[in-house]
């Protein structure tokens, strides 16, 4: 990982993640006080929208963790922390030669998976031998 460039802060992703679900929580608690039927099929697009959002992004914080995404795909100015910050909590975004090495990487992997596809398991003999 480099030690220089922008930095990710997991705790404030976090926040900006639950400040979302808030913000669903509280369209709904809203139209639940009582809206027009319009008013109600325009939140509920709304909404629709904001958790795939949020879905997407809780997807991406996984695939950072597991160390298969760049942290900078999730940096936002109220998830970035100071440069001069570390800690277990904060990744630093890949170098262009890091994200080329993890990429390959998952390219071998992909295509080790699958040869071993393809390869013949004993179950598959013993059928082809009958």
């Amino acid at each position: 990982m480099s030690s220089g460039g922008r930095r990710l802060s997991i705790i404030r992703e976090l926040g900006v993640l639950a400040s979302s679900v808030g913000f669903v929580r509280a369209v709904v608690a809203q139209k639940l006080d009582g809206s027009s039927h319009g008013e109600i099929i325009t939140e509920l697009v709304v909404m629709a929208g904001a958790l795939r959002d949020l879905q997407d992004r809780i997807a991406l914080l996984g695939k950072v963790l597991r160390g298969t995404a760049n942290p900078a795909q999730l940096l936002s100015p109220s998830n970035e922390e100071e440069p001069s910050r570390s800690g277990p909590f904060i990744l630093s975004e890949w170098s262009a030669e890091e994200q080329v090495r993890r990429t390959l990487l998952a390219v071998q992997a992909g295509c080790y998976r699958r040869a071993l596809e393809r390869l013949p398991t004993k179950k598959t003999e013993k059928e082809g031998s009958n």
